[in-house]
């Protein structure tokens, strides 16, 4: 018996990245169907964090801070997770009605796309940034009623 033990350790450690690489593009392969959001919402990441940057410099005088840059990162992580998170419910959980993960990162998206604008705003004042916040803040208003604007405590209590 412990002979077969050392046999299973020694050929799990020399097939080590074998065993990783195998569970890393299962994992991938789980949430394909994802891609595109996933895909979407990076670029809309990317996008807020660039113009945050730009804006915070020009604007408000400040020097670039990686720990502000991390921050984005972290948000993006957590973002990705939730995302993830929710698929795999909604696909474990055979449910049907909503598609929760589509929802959420559609929301999420939203939100990005509405800091994008208003940072693309504070930049160069151009007109059109500022139509595509009021339509972003609308439209989130309308379909998921939360007030951008206004912080957690005020808008919880619209509900």
């Amino acid at each position: 018996m412990p002979q077969r033990l050392v046999t299973l350790v020694d050929w799990s450690f020399a097939h080590y990245w074998n065993i990783v690489t195998g569970l890393f593009f299962a994992f991938m392969g789980y949430f394909t169907e994802m891609k595109g959001a996933f895909h979407v919402m990076f670029a809309a990441f990317i996008l807020d964090i660039f113009l945050g940057i730009i804006a915070s410099r020009s604007i408000k005088k400040e020097k670039f801070s990686m720990h502000k840059f991390f921050i984005g990162i972290k948000r993006m992580l957590i973002s990705y997770a939730l995302v993830m998170l929710l698929f795999a419910m909604d696909k474990e959980m055979h449910q049907h009605t909503i598609n929760l993960a589509d929802t959420a990162a559609w929301i999420i998206t939203g939100f990005l796309i509405y800091s994008a604008a208003d940072n693309g705003f504070q930049i160069t004042g151009n007109k059109l940034f500022m139509a595509l916040k009021t339509f972003v803040h609308d439209k989130v208003q309308e379909n998921a009623g939360i007030d951008i604007d206004k912080p957690n405590d005020q808008s919880s209590q619209k509900v």
